[in-house]
């Protein structure tokens, strides 16, 4: 017989009520609940970070009103609890479909105003898509010491044009005189590689240019 997901939650529970608020810090709360849902904990963190507070408060507001012998769990707060754990398992399932690591997750989170301002708890379909097109771009990487993430960084940095046609040249394998035609061609400057989109659009033309042998 399956064990539902909120017989897990109740017989977690009913394991560590009795030492919970004592004993359990909220490091220690998103660690049970990464277990719960198997979920690295380091992105649980990161993407819960911005109610983490508020979950663990929501756990030692229940546990303060269970009781054991009556087998009795506050309702509404049990019930605004398991909002927010199926809010991570939500964010779970979408960065581990992904393969995000929690420093790409991190990236995103700490860039809001390049990424659409994602909540991998509640994304959206723009999100969804601009979190494919990364994807499909880390594809391209041959250089396995040079990141995505690190080309954004840079470009946010201010770094050079020139600078960032020999890092995309690096990162995939493109003739640097493509890219700087295809830069020129869009009057591309540094900041429209603070995220995938330029780059998304590149990789099209690219795939285009090899198919065509233009």
């Amino acid at each position: 017989q399956t064990t539902s997901f909120f017989d897990k939650l109740k017989s977690s529970y009913q394991l560590y009520q009795p030492y919970l608020i004592k004993q359990l810090g909220c490091k220690s709360i998103i660690e049970k609940i990464s277990s719960l849902i198997s979920l690295d904990e380091k992105i649980a963190v990161l993407i819960s970070k911005a109610n983490i507070d508020t979950l663990y408060q929501s756990v030692i507001d229940i546990t303060k009103e269970i009781s054991s012998t009556a087998d009795y769990f506050p309702e509404t707060k049990v019930n605004d609890f398991k909002a927010r754990v199926i809010q991570m398992n939500k964010g779970a399932v979408f960065t581990s479909k992904f393969g995000l690591t929690a420093n790409e997750i991190n990236y995103f989170l700490n860039n809001p105003v390049d990424f659409s301002n994602i909540d991998f708890r509640n994304f959206n379909l723009v999100q969804w898509q601009q979190v494919n097109n990364y994807c499909n771009l880390r594809k391209l990487n041959q250089t396995p010491q040079l990141s995505l993430t690190d080309l954004f960084g840079q470009a946010s940095s201010g770094a050079s044009i020139s600078s960032l046609e020999t890092y995309i040249s690096l990162l995939t394998g493109w003739p640097k005189d493509d890219i700087n035609g295809i830069i020129t061609t869009h009057n591309y400057d540094a900041k429209s590689f603070k995220n995938e989109s330029a780059l998304f659009t590149m990789s099209r033309m690219m795939k285009i240019s090899n198919k065509t042998s233009v």
